[in-house]
């Protein structure tokens, strides 16, 4: 099953980055508050599937933009509440930004194969609103949708 923009809209947005000469701007990876964007990185360790997952994060006050720094295979597991039934994962094309929206529950990036390095968007202020749960019961994620922007 391929994953439209559409079907990742509860959880964000899909961007499709431009590989052409020149610079891009995507203004959709900006839609959340005033508050000042901050850019960081994030490099993760290489996954296969299935993944296994028991905790997931969110941030009820800002949306977090993922853009892998080289080309990768990546997952995407979200969810809009706790409920182990409500998880979706997706599989994201290695030119594909990921904006997950306030308050979506996500699991930590999983690149698949080889190892993956990130930058992050998000708007954040002096203070953090990161919040981690554990769900009532684990779930393993055997297969991810394809997303097509």
């Amino acid at each position: 099953m391929v994953a439209e923009p559409e079907t990742f809209a509860p959880y964000g947005a899909l961007i499709r980055t431009d590989t052409a000469p020149g610079r891009a701007y995507y203004p959709e990876a900006l839609w959340w508050d005033d508050r000042p964007v901050v850019l960081s990185t994030t490099t993760v360790e290489p996954d296969t599937l299935p993944i296994h997952i028991e905790v997931l994060e969110r941030h009820p006050h800002s949306t977090q933009t993922f853009l892998p720094a080289r080309p990768v295979r990546w997952v995407v597991v979200v969810a809009t509440d706790l409920d182990p039934t409500a998880v979706r994962a997706f599989d994201i094309p290695p030119d594909t930004a990921v904006s997950i929206g306030r308050g979506i529950w996500h699991h930590r990036l999983t690149a698949l194969g080889t190892g993956g390095s990130f930058w992050v968007l998000m708007a954040r202020d002096h203070e953090t609103d990161d919040e981690f749960s554990s769900l009532p019961v684990p779930v393993r994620v055997v297969e991810a949708e394809r997303a097509l922007p």
